[in-house]
């Protein structure tokens, strides 16, 4: 398997775990009361949107040229980093 490949098979086995933890916040926004849900269906739709950015940059690099992955894998690996923040932020609101 080459890099890229590598690459493309972790970020998708991460996407699956935060889609497992979208689903769990989704969940708990659907339970909460009227101001919690609108602040928690907030940071899920954040959350969804910072995914899809992900996904897009997956695709991405799945369909670059190899001698162009490379580059796109660092806007891919920003995607990522920003998602991160945006999980650890949610974190904290859906304790």
């Amino acid at each position: 398997m080459d890099e890229r490949q590598a690459y493309i098979d972790k970020m998708q086995a991460q996407m699956r775990e935060w889609q497992a933890k979208v689903d769990e916040y989704q969940a708990k926004a659907d339970k909460a009361q009227a101001d919690a849900k609108i602040d928690y269906s907030q940071k899920v739709d954040d959350l969804k949107t910072r995914m899809d950015n992900v996904q897009l940059k997956m695709n991405e690099l799945r369909d670059a040229q190899d001698d162009a992955w490379k580059s796109i894998k660092e806007g891919m690996d920003n995607a990522v980093s920003d998602l991160k923040g945006a999980f650890s932020e949610a974190a904290s609101k859906f304790k």
